[in-house]
């Protein structure tokens, strides 16, 4: 067996493995941010959230874009992935003393770095593997 295709056949693996893991947490994240945030606020509070964090993302995924294309995925895309977990890991440190905040914070959290990871992600991946190998 070519060692060049086994190492690419374990590749392709482990991009599959994390790639369903990142989506599995992305739908699991939502679900949490939703149920934490109609916990804590009234229904009719969900349609301005959806407006901020719809902003919000706007304006992240032009940062984040800019910041892609000057540093590359394979600088970027590991430390956001750290940062995203660290941030999440303080939400929920203050989500017993802060539930509301929390429940914001999560939101737009969820909302902002879901849509900027998997798109890096992605563009990590095609970075990694040559599309017509």
């Amino acid at each position: 067996m070519n060692s060049g295709r086994a190492s690419t056949d374990a590749s392709v693996a482990v991009a599959s493995t994390c790639a369903f893991a990142m989506i599995a947490n992305q739908v699991a994240g939502k679900a949490v941010r939703d149920a934490l945030f109609l916990t804590n606020f009234d229904v009719t509070a969900l349609p301005g959230m959806v407006v901020v964090s719809s902003l919000l993302t706007i304006g992240g995924v032009l940062a984040a874009s800019r910041i892609l294309a000057t540093r590359g995925p394979g600088l970027v895309v590991p430390i956001a992935f750290g940062l995203s977990a660290a941030v999440t890991i303080s939400i929920w440190s203050f989500v017993d003393r802060a539930p509301k905040a929390a429940a914001i914070a999560l939101y737009l959290h969820v909302a902002l770095f879901g849509a900027v990871l998997i798109s890096w992600f992605w563009s990590l991946v095609t970075e990694r593997f040559d599309p017509r190998t």
